[in-house]
């Protein structure tokens, strides 16, 4: 499948998030954006995205990493990342 429009600024969002945990340096809206949707989701969600974005690997290997760690199937990790970017992209006002 291809990838949507706004994944890559969106994924782009989530880094700068994973890179100033404690609050925007420069970008403020894209930082409150990333901080609601992460506020939305569960505990292990959230722990599982930040863990996918602020290692520094691709979000390929690194959800292949996880899989592997957690035992659980690539697809519901790539399924949630889905969903964040596409809920990323609504609070932006990007959709």
């Amino acid at each position: 499948m291809a990838e949507r429009y706004y994944t890559s600024m969106s994924r782009h969002v989530l880094r700068y998030y994973c890179k100033n945990p404690n609050g925007p340096a420069r970008d403020v809206e894209s930082w409150n954006a990333c901080h609601a949707v992460l506020n939305r989701l569960s505990d292990s969600e959230r722990e599982i995205v930040l863990d996918i974005h602020g290692n520094g690997e691709t979000v390929m290997s690194a959800i292949q990493r996880l899989s592997r760690e957690r035992r659980c199937d690539a697809k519901r990790l790539w399924d949630l990342m889905n969903f964040v970017d596409r809920s990323i992209a609504k609070e932006m006002r990007w959709t």
